[in-house]
């Protein structure tokens, strides 16, 4: 009885009923996701590993010059989250809708 529990439950863990899995999005050689992507139905995707462009190149090395203020930076950030999304196939509407409810925020 025990077995055949057992081999009941091997083939529901192997069946098309299975979860999707995640889809991540980045450098294939880098172990750090730029997004993962939930499967259909949870429309949610999580976005990591976002940093500031370099504005002035010539700036000492980690100064405010080199990457700008702070609003400089998160404006930069932004803009990466947004070519992320844009590279997992959101929509331009999905993008504009998350930009108005981030300026609602105060999230510029």
């Amino acid at each position: 009885m025990q077995r055949g529990f057992a081999l009941l439950l091997l083939g529901l863990a192997a069946s098309p009923l299975q979860a999707e899995a995640a889809k991540r999005i980045g450098a294939p050689d880098s172990p750090i996701s730029a997004s993962v992507e939930l499967p259909a139905g949870s429309h949610l995707i999580y976005v990591s590993g976002q940093v500031p462009d370099v504005i002035n190149p010539a700036a000492p090395e980690g100064s405010v010059d080199q990457f700008g203020d702070t609003e400089a930076q998160t404006r930069s950030v932004i803009r990466k989250i947004e070519g992320v999304l844009f590279k997992g196939k959101r929509t331009a509407d999905e993008a504009r809708r998350k930009a108005k409810q981030m300026r609602k925020a105060g999230i510029r």
